[in-house]
């Protein structure tokens, strides 16, 4: 395979190689946990987390997404990530401040110090691998939408190539592709636009 690269973020350029590996491991492990399931039902913002999961990819009425069941499920990350993402697609200008809130990564003070942390390819992998052990009947997407609100703050970095790649943005970068999928919408250029809105708010 010819190693196309592309951008998914401020954090560098991203081989396609990495998204796809991603995504390989994200199935196969959550294919491979099927029969190390849990008795216990998983948690509800997790139901509500795959009930939504069927639109994306797709352009839906804000109506249309329903009634998120209680308010401790709304207020979940995960799921407030996952309809900001969705709602956005539906309608950017209405949701921009809500995208904004669910998707900024705010390390820009720390980086500005100097501060990063760096870790393995591995040991990213290992993040992923966690989700999906915790949560084994998440789909890959939203695999990595727990990953990412997991790491957004971390600083967290790993090393491809020549090429040093934030965590967060990695993964905010691809499963906002995934959101905008068959759209206008340029998972790249509202991920310069999302960092741009969290180095503004990280000047003094």
């Amino acid at each position: 395979m010819a190693l196309n690269v592309r951008r998914v973020g401020c954090g560098g350029l991203v081989p396609r190689v990495v998204l796809i590996l991603v995504l390989v491991v994200a199935a196969l492990a959550g294919s491979s946990l099927v029969g190390s399931l849990r008795a216990e039902p998983p948690p509800k913002w997790v139901d509500e987390l795959k009930r939504l999961s069927r639109f994306i990819g797709q352009t839906v009425a804000p109506g249309d997404l329903g009634t998120v069941g209680g308010a401790a499920v709304a207020k979940q990350p995960e799921v407030r990530a996952l309809r900001a993402a969705l709602l956005y697609r539906a309608d950017p200008a209405a949701y921009r401040a809500e995208l904004h809130a669910c998707f900024e990564i705010h390390d820009y003070a720390e980086r500005s110090r100097g501060k990063k942390t760096d870790i393995s390819q591995e040991a990213f992998l290992s993040r992923i691998r966690e989700v999906e052990a915790a949560y084994p009947t998440l789909q890959p997407q939203l695999v990595m939408l727990v990953t990412f609100v997991r790491s957004r703050d971390a600083n967290l970095w790993f090393v491809q190539g020549d090429q040093r790649i934030s965590v967060a943005r990695f993964l905010r970068g691809a499963f906002l592709a995934q959101v905008f999928k068959g759209s206008d919408l340029d998972a790249v250029a509202v991920a310069d636009s999302l960092d741009q809105g969290a180095r503004k708010g990280a000047i003094p």
